[in-house]
């Protein structure tokens, strides 16, 4: 065979030295214009400035771009008239809250303090009977409230009226507030005959009950549960709570606990390595190791925020996407707003998890976080006036 018909032959140089470029017949390709409009960054893209032209270099070619020319046919892009079929997913329209805060909702996502879209669903989930709410909650609100027939007792954001059933079921009657339909009408229908003359639900955002028609002076106790976090002027509400209490009256609030449980800013960790020196309660060896331990980790605390919260965090579905706001306040927050309003805080309690810890290596390090970490914060105060 022979070898020489697969040499490969070297380029032939031009006259400049260079590789050969393309022939003067080849089309020439545009390059972009330096002159005309350029945006301006500083004012977001909105305004446009004058450039400098520059002028032709010839050192990029033998021949100057070629443009079409004026007299050239123009290109009018087509619009489309097909339609969408009768089944295909509709996109609700933008709706607007009557809330007295974030009230606009998206037509994809909503938005908003109230928890009225998750009425049925929050109502299904208050009716396990190893919830929080009925397992920790319930019974020491029912103790420091000390409800008893002839006392009234103020709901604020009441839901769909499982606290105020504890306490109409010690003789109290109850006025209950919440500035969503769903759940009054829920709380509404909950009693039945339970619910006497001297009990009214309505709704009303918190910081508006006495507009709404709750008398000044008409009650002796009022309560807050799992709902500060969820009140844009709560500060406000407190205001209006005092002028709804007779003098003396108590005031009981139960937060998610704000030093712990920070939306975002919080989490939980896991030291496998962890523990104290022997004798510390921490220190457990489990087959010849240590058990580790769990602990929670704060990124910010101080700082008030507000919070989106994804009711459904695992549904893929944007369109059945629901959100609901939570405002984080340090202690120093509600204490000063319970002394504006007129308050006087005599105790706070620190309420830990009921829950059982799942078998497993790290069970010990659960069953210490659960003991050590609370989730919850109660407020006791009294109107000073």
């Amino acid at each position: 065979m022979n070898t020489n018909n697969f040499k490969r032959s070297k380029p032939k140089s031009t006259s400049r030295g260079a590789s050969r470029g393309a022939p003067e017949s080849a089309p020439v390709i545009a390059r972009p214009r330096t002159s005309g409009f350029s945006r301006d960054n500083n004012n977001n893209g909105r305004s446009f400035t004058k450039v400098a032209s520059t002028a032709y270099n010839p050192a990029f070619g033998s021949k100057k771009p070629k443009f079409a020319p004026l007299s050239a046919p123009r290109i009018i892009p087509k619009v489309s008239t097909r339609m969408a079929p009768d089944n295909a997913p509709r996109i609700a329209p933008v709706r607007v809250s009557n809330s007295s805060s974030l009230n606009t909702l998206s037509p994809v996502t909503k938005n908003t303090t109230s928890w009225g879209d998750e009425a049925q669903w929050y109502d299904d989930y208050l009716a396990d009977s190893d919830s929080y709410q009925r397992q920790i909650i319930m019974p020491n609100i029912v103790r420091i409230i000390n409800p008893a027939p002839g006392k009234k007792v103020l709901d604020i954001a009441c839901g769909q009226g499982l606290f105020s059933e504890s306490m109409i079921d010690k003789g109290a009657s109850v006025v209950g507030v919440d500035i969503s339909p769903e759940l009054i009408a829920i709380a509404k229908n909950r009693f039945g005959n339970k619910v006497s003359s001297k009990d009214s639900f309505m709704v009303s955002p918190a910081d508006k009950m006495i507009s709404t028609g709750i008398l000044e002076r008409s009650c002796d106790s009022a309560m807050c549960i799992l709902a500060a976090q969820n009140i844009k002027e709560f500060d406000v509400a407190l205001k209006e709570t005092s002028k709804i209490l007779k003098s003396k009256g108590k005031l009981v609030i139960v937060l998610n606990h704000p030093c712990f449980r920070v939306p975002k800013q919080s989490d939980w960790h896991f030291d496998a390595e962890g523990g104290g020196p022997e004798g510390d309660p921490s220190y457990t060896i489990v087959n010849g190791k240590k058990s580790g331990r769990y602990g929670r980790v704060v990124y910010s605390y101080m700082s008030e925020g507000v919070i989106k919260i994804d009711m459904h965090p695992g549904e893929q579905d944007r369109r059945k996407k629901s959100y609901t706001t939570s405002f984080h306040r340090p202690m120093q927050i509600y204490s000063k707003w319970l002394a504006n309003a007129g308050f006087c805080i005599l105790r706070i309690e620190e309420w830990t998890s009921h829950k059982k810890s799942n078998p497993g290596t790290r069970e010990l390090a659960d069953k210490r976080s659960k003991k050590e970490i609370p989730l919850f914060m109660c407020i006791e105060a009294i109107l000073m006036d």
